[in-house]
């Protein structure tokens, strides 16, 4: 090497030894005055030399951070000539967004667990649902059925009345016609019969009108306590 190179890396190494930092800039550093009036005589940016040295020392500042950090400049997004400080304000906003990520995931895995384990029991649901819906509707249609079957006999026992008191009074008529008749010869034997005849007809009839609600309030119990039963099994249908 001649004299003269080696002394211009003497003093680019002096130079870089003798920094002086950038009071208005922190963490930048300028060549002494000393060594930049050396560096004029033999022909040497000092200046450059310093600026080269900081650069290079601030990026393997940033690698050595980024490698404990198992990061990368991509992952944070920084660019070649990123600063520490840089770094560490890009590292952070990371570092916020994957712990909101890492709840997020958390509370989803959570809530699937939640969703998954609770599916067996909403399923049972639905399914006893639709069978109480079933039976409830079988039970509707089992009361409709015995209700006007009900209301089919009472018709039934109302008309078999109705029939059967008309016959009574055509035989009542038939009756009190030949009463008439044998009453034709004698005035007063006519007369004292007739009378018997009408209280033995009122009698007949007050006991048929008896016999016929009689038969009516027995037909309407009957109803009812066939939609009582009805009802009744229909609430235990909805108590299972």
């Amino acid at each position: 090497m001649n004299p003269l190179s080696w002394l211009q890396d003497y003093v680019k190494d002096e130079s870089i030894k003798n920094r002086q930092e950038d009071v208005s800039k922190p963490g930048e550093y300028n060549a002494s005055g000393f060594d930049k009036f050396v560096g004029g005589l033999v022909g040497v940016d000092v200046e450059g030399a310093v600026d080269t040295r900081t650069k290079n020392e601030g990026i393997k500042k940033v690698d050595d951070f980024l490698t404990q950090q198992g990061l990368t400049r991509g992952d944070l997004g920084l660019t070649g000539d990123a600063t520490l400080q840089q770094a560490g304000s890009a590292f952070r906003t990371y570092k916020e967004k994957k712990d909101k990520d890492d709840v997020q995931d958390q509370r989803d895995f959570t809530t699937s667990q939640t969703e998954l384990s609770q599916k067996p029991v909403l399923e049972q649901l639905k399914e006893t649902a639709k069978t109480n819906a079933g039976q409830l509707e079988l039970s509707r249609q089992t009361l409709k059925q015995q209700g006007e079957k009900a209301d089919k006999q009472l018709q039934l026992t109302i008309q078999q009345g109705n029939q059967q008191m008309q016959l009574a009074t055509a035989q009542l008529a038939q009756g009190n016609n030949q009463f008439l008749a044998q009453m034709a010869d004698t005035k007063d034997q006519r007369a004292a019969e007739l009378e018997i005849r009408k209280m033995e007809m009122d009698r007949e009839d007050a006991r048929y009108n008896e016999s016929l609600d009689r038969q009516e309030s027995r037909d309407r119990k009957q109803n009812i306590a066939a939609l009582v039963q009805g009802i009744a099994s229909l609430g235990a249908a909805f108590a299972m």
